[in-house]
């Protein structure tokens, strides 16, 4: 799911129509070449054997997403879909912090609805000059700095853990290594019928707590840069590097694509 801040680039999307998102979208609007695509740098962040993952969501938001909240049309991310408390993984070098994210919406259905980024890391990547994200974790690693959100109106926001320029985040990050263990799958921030607590980890039970979400747990993974001040989201990026509706991802569990690097026989590696 995509749950951050920057709504304004979401609905650009409306005006600009789906076909606007299929390049690399950046927060203004406008789109870059192919050839501004950065070189590959990530893995998949999960063990290469981690039961029942698939893509849930791809760029495009699909239908049974466009059903509950119609005016958002792009995702600006991608899904991985596995079971709940599934082991997350950092997919390269960076330094992470941990916060929370999450405000209340109105869906199609007139549901009050979690619509956030729930329990997330954000790590730096300096080689690359990107940070990726990673949401909607039950539980984060107890290494990554956890920075409270501060509660503003019916939302709760990580403006100190995130919206920083990039000296204040590197400041309060911990380093760490591709294989470390960033966190577990969820479904924090997508809430239906009950309250979280920001915390590590936010007081959810997948057998009582239920979400609206109809992929249920999975990993929100983003790819992006940021404006100076850290209070945006700039140019953003498909780590598959595919900017489509999920059906068009079959494959890229057997072939490296995208900011994916490659094994010598051109499968894409994992983190574990």
């Amino acid at each position: 799911m995509q749950h951050t801040g920057d709504l304004v680039a979401l609905l650009v999307v409306v005006v600009f129509g789906l076909t606007a998102c299929r390049p690399v979208t950046t927060f203004s609007g406008s789109t870059a070449s192919s050839a501004d695509q950065p070189k590959p740098f990530l893995s998949i962040p999960l063990a290469k054997d981690a039961p029942t993952l698939r893509i849930s969501e791809g760029w495009i938001y699909s239908e049974d997403e466009r059903l509950i909240h119609p005016v958002i049309l792009t995702h600006f991310a991608v899904d991985l879909r596995a079971e709940w408390g599934t082991p997350i993984y950092a997919p390269a070098d960076g330094l992470a912090v941990a916060s929370y994210h999450i405000y209340d919406m109105v869906d199609a259905y007139d549901r009050v609805i979690g619509y956030g980024l729930g329990l997330f890391v954000q790590i730096w990547h300096e080689e690359a000059k990107l940070y990726s994200s990673y949401s909607h974790l039950s539980r984060i690693s107890e290494t990554i700095p956890y920075i409270p959100p501060t509660l503003e109106g019916d939302s709760w926001q990580p403006r100190r853990a995130i919206y920083v320029p990039i000296n204040v985040f590197k400041g309060q990050a911990k380093p760490l290594k591709m294989g470390d263990l960033i966190g577990y799958i969820g479904y924090t921030g997508l809430r239906l019928g009950y309250k979280e607590v920001p915390a590590n980890p936010p007081s959810v039970d997948s057998d009582r707590d239920k979400t609206w979400d109809p992929n249920g747990a999975h990993l929100h993974w983003e790819v992006f840069s940021r404006t100076p001040d850290g209070s945006k989201k700039k140019d953003r990026y498909d780590p598959f590097g595919i900017y489509g509706e999920r059906e068009e991802y079959v494959g890229i569990f057997t072939k490296a694509t995208g900011l994916i690097l490659a094994n010598p026989d051109g499968s894409p590696q994992f983190a574990r």
